[in-house]
């Protein structure tokens, strides 16, 4: 074969769930997504000795169609939006116009490695939920969904929205990315017109 470059796509989910900052150098968490996306970067890694290696950890992406935020918005089109759980945990997001230039990004200046894909500004659960209401023109003022509520309507995957997860995107931007959208109230915006 001639492939030279293999980018491996995986989640900021290896991480554990925490308020302190994760660079890629970050251990590993011990739930079961981290565990999850610890395997599959281990396959990933068996290309390396070969060809160059890139493993893009990948956070909540936001998209016109689909995706994270399209579950995100009927409540809050009813006016009911609010956060969730204490509201006080970090959601490290990024739009997928950003994604997808720095998968393209990461081919063409040839970054190897473990690489975050996550905006340059997380945002706490309460404040990603504010700039929701405001860009979509509706009230904020339900109270917060209990996490003991979240646990019966998604079980496990309850902890996808109540974990706190504060992930870095220095390592690419000392690289020379530049992100289109590294606010949440741009994004937002541009999402949502």
């Amino acid at each position: 074969h001639d492939v030279e470059h293999f980018i491996s796509a995986s989640a900021i989910g290896l991480y554990p769930f925490s308020d302190k900052l994760q660079l890629e150098s970050s251990p590993s968490g011990n739930h079961f997504m981290s565990e999850v996306c610890q395997i599959w970067e281990d396959e990933a890694k068996k290309v390396s000795n070969k060809i160059s290696l890139t493993v893009v950890r990948i956070g909540v992406v936001l998209s016109k169609t689909g995706g994270a935020l399209e579950k995100m918005k009927p409540p809050f089109k009813m006016g009911f939006g609010s956060g969730l759980g204490s509201g006080n945990q970090w959601m490290s997001w990024i739009h997928q116009e950003d994604l997808s230039s720095l998968f393209k990004f990461c081919l063409e200046q040839k970054v190897t490695g473990e690489i975050n894909a996550v905006a340059p500004r997380p945002e706490k659960n309460m404040d990603f939920s504010k700039s929701l209401a405001k860009a979509m023109n509706k009230p904020f003022w339900a109270p917060k969904v209990p996490e003991f509520v979240l646990k019966i309507l998604l079980g496990e995957m309850s902890a996808i929205v109540l974990g706190s997860q504060k992930i870095s995107a220095e390592k690419i931007q000392k690289k020379g990315f530049k992100f289109l959208y590294p606010s949440l109230s741009n994004a937002l915006t541009n999402l949502l017109d």
